[in-house]
């Protein structure tokens, strides 16, 4: 049974997560300086640098400070949206806040949702997905521990709310924007949606994506795809157990790399002509060209303290990534080091 709460419409999100049964062999990425010199990047650093841009590992006090860079912090940073002049919006899990990362590291909270203007109902319990679209209208998925699944909520540019709609069987997982129009892409169980917003009617549409999963290996039943990306060549990326699939603009979908098997995806995106994939995978931030599969950094076995780095001498749990639109930087959230970093890609 589905439950919902609407102004007029209804909306619908999603989120991304999901578990395999074996690791692959990858090749690993290592930068380390070397007798031949590092390969620089044009920003002045070597290529595959880690830094920590805003946050820092809890050791005590407060997990909610507003301030400059890692004198910042944050609880459990999951979803992130990048914007066009550089600003990183953050859904702040356990601190149950959207979290504001200036281009110049200053960090903020949003006042959405407005607790003057917003039942306390449908104030953030754990939000893990976040995204604004062209209008400043925000949708949010939210962890309630009161239901077995994470609701999708959206509100008004000045924090109040719109609607939001949840189920008794399916979860929600991921927001991605789509690069075509003023909307977003999510998953909610083994569906693929498009959402828009009207705030000037208050009008939510949640549309199903014509989409066939014949292709599947099984019956999906309740499981949820645990990421989407939505490529600038209107292929729709998902990941099934593990698997990466694609649905093309002709609504046919089918497995691609089937050789590849990953174990805890929670992220996944393409650059601009899509034949680049990276993958937040287990902690791992993975790249695909050409159906070879490369980590480019990730969980450091030797030093566990979330140290920056060149590749794989950070020590890095990527849990969302977004791209830079040139393309050189990704920027992603780090809930074991409570930080916003980013690696240098060129």
């Amino acid at each position: 049974m589905k439950n919902k709460f609407t102004l007029a419409a209804m909306l619908l999100v999603a989120v991304c997560l999901t578990n395999c049964k074996k690791d692959n062999p990858v090749a690993e990425e290592n930068l380390t300086p070397n007798n031949d010199g590092l390969v620089m990047a044009a920003s002045g650093v070597p290529v595959h640098s880690v830094t920590t841009i805003a946050g820092s590992p809890y050791t005590s006090g407060q997990t909610l400070v507003n301030a400059n860079g890692k004198n910042a912090r944050f609880n459990n940073p999951f979803g992130i949206q990048l914007m066009a002049d550089g600003t990183i919006y953050v859904a702040d899990t356990d601190n149950k806040i959207i979290r504001v990362v200036s281009p110049t590291a200053d960090v903020t909270s949003l006042n959405i949702p407005n607790h003057d203007l917003t039942d306390p109902s449908f104030w953030l319990k754990g939000p893990k997905y976040f995204g604004m679209d062209d209008n400043g209208a925000v949708y949010i998925i939210d962890y309630n521990p009161d239901y077995p699944h994470d609701r999708a909520l959206a509100y008004k540019k000045d924090g109040s709310i719109l609607g939001g709609t949840w189920s008794d069987f399916y979860d929600m997982k991921d927001i991605v924007k789509d690069p075509f129009g003023n909307a977003f892409y999510s998953t909610f169980g083994n569906q693929l949606k498009r959402i828009t917003m009207k705030q000037s009617n208050t009008s939510f549409y949640d549309n199903n994506i014509d989409f066939t999963n014949y292709f599947l290996p099984d019956d999906p039943g309740y499981y949820t795809f645990p990421a989407i990306f939505m490529g600038n060549n209107g292929v729709i990326y998902f990941v099934y157990k593990g698997k990466l699939y694609k649905r093309s603009k002709d609504g046919s979908g089918a497995p691609i790399f089937p050789n590849l098997t990953f174990n805890d995806v929670t992220c996944i995106m393409a650059n601009k002509d899509s034949r680049t994939l990276y993958i937040a995978d287990k902690g791992y931030i993975r790249r695909i060209d050409n159906g070879k599969l490369t980590t480019i950094t990730g969980p450091n076995t030797t030093y566990n303290d979330s140290r920056d780095g060149i590749g794989i001498r950070a020590d890095v749990y990527a849990k969302y990534m977004a791209l830079s639109k040139d393309e050189s930087t990704i920027y992603f959230s780090d809930p074991n080091a409570d930080a916003i970093r980013k690696i240098v890609l060129r």
